[in-house]
């Protein structure tokens, strides 16, 4: 115990709503990322049609839907 209490003094023991709200800031920043690819991809590869980059987005949604639900 007066190890984690010096710690937290220190600055050096970062409780656990603070890691959890770093994570949730890094995965809304992947989703986002993630969901703004057929935009880009639109941009950049003028040869997709419209059906290939709704293909690219239904996958992208069905990826992050797998890992919200742990990976599955």
């Amino acid at each position: 115990m007066y190890r984690a209490k010096r710690q937290k003094l220190e600055g050096s023991l970062i409780s656990a709503a603070d890691v959890l709200s770093g994570w949730r800031q890094v995965c809304t920043a992947t989703r986002a990322a993630m969901l703004a690819l057929p935009t880009r991809l639109a941009a950049r590869l003028p040869h997709l049609n419209a059906a290939d980059l709704r293909t690219i987005e239904d996958e992208i949604r069905q990826a992050l839907e797998q890992l919200s639900e742990g990976g599955r």
